[in-house]
């Protein structure tokens, strides 16, 4: 039996969401990434550095191929 989590019109074979937030470094996240088998990754914008766009940020290190990247705004001002 196949418990796929559907969302609009994307389907997901894991249930599984990873935040980016607490990882000591961007190798440790993908690795977490990698092993957990998650399809769904949530980046805190807050840590995003948006006024420097040559700065790499966590989005320039996953393949947007392979996850469904989703905003977490806790904390973040306008």
């Amino acid at each position: 039996m196949e418990d796929l989590l559907n969302i609009g019109n994307k389907t997901f074979n894991s249930r599984l969401m990873t935040g980016t937030g607490k990882h000591k470094t961007v190798n440790d996240l993908l690795q977490a990434v990698n092993l957990s088998e998650t399809e769904i990754i949530t980046v805190a914008i807050r840590r995003l550095d948006l006024n420097n766009p040559r700065k790499k940020t966590i989005l320039d290190h996953l393949d947007w191929s392979k996850y469904q990247i989703l905003p977490n705004t806790a904390g973040s001002r306008t």
